[in-house]
């Protein structure tokens, strides 16, 4: 078995919802998304009730050694671009915060 990362889009509904009991996965508060909301042990589906999501193909995320999200680019004008030309957009975003990294460690 091997791992495989995915990257999704979040939102949190739980603050249209006023009254309602914090959710027991909530281990930080709500509308803080995190892999916690894929835990609720009350849900059949075991995801928050209050929990939403989609795919999310043309967002990168570069995230800390947590998985905790330190930034992302979108490149939703790019949805129509070729599976190559997409690999050439991923690659210069990805060089760029690299240079970004390194000059803050500097």
């Amino acid at each position: 078995m091997s791992w495989t990362h995915i990257v999704l889009e979040g939102y949190c509904s739980f603050e249209e919802n006023e009254g309602e009991e914090i959710p027991k996965c909530c281990s930080e508060k709500p509308g803080i998304l995190g892999y916690h909301c894929l835990q609720d042990a009350v849900s059949k589906n075991n995801i928050c009730p209050y929990f939403s999501f989609n795919s999310a193909r043309s967002t990168l995320v570069l995230t800390d050694k947590n998985g905790k999200a330190i930034e992302f680019d979108s490149f939703f004008g790019d949805l129509d671009l070729s599976e190559k030309d997409w690999l050439v957009q991923e690659e210069r975003w990805i060089k760029k915060w690299r240079k970004t990294i390194k000059k803050e460690k500097e």
